[in-house]
């Protein structure tokens, strides 16, 4: 999936929950109509029943107004960006809809570079912010 949220896509899908209005649900924030509730993806376990989860979890997210969805690399083991990669392609949304947060320089197992520039690249043997 490739893109990234727009203001047009953004007050389309706000556009499509007007009960949300009244009550100033959705906010603007650098030209972006975004839901003042986003859905996290932190903790939980690795299995399939976390797993399906979260994927059912996101769609229903979407489903009911929230565009914000907050996800990183190291948050179980990057369990959690596969599972709201699944609930994406199931929602079929328009990408420039929704807002995805991440976060940079956190490594998983199998993703530490085998050739880096220096030895304190990798800090703890987790966390890289070099290019």
């Amino acid at each position: 999936m490739s893109s990234f949220a727009t203001p047009d896509g953004t007050a389309r899908y706000a556009a499509r929950f007007p009960q949300h209005d009244s009550r100033a649900f959705f906010r603007t924030a650098q030209g972006l109509h975004l839901s003042s509730l986003g859905l996290g993806s932190y903790l939980g376990n690795m299995d399939e029943a976390t797993d399906d989860g979260y994927t059912r979890s996101t769609i229903a997210a979407l489903q009911g107004g929230i565009n914000v969805i907050d996800t990183s690399l190291n948050y179980r083991n990057q369990s959690s960006e596969l599972n709201i990669g699944a609930a994406l392609r199931q929602a079929a949304l328009p990408r420039d809809e929704f807002a995805v947060c991440t976060k940079a320089g956190y490594l998983v197992p199998g993703a530490i570079p085998t050739s880096v520039t220096s030895p304190n690249d990798v800090a703890g043997g987790m966390h890289c912010m070099t290019p």
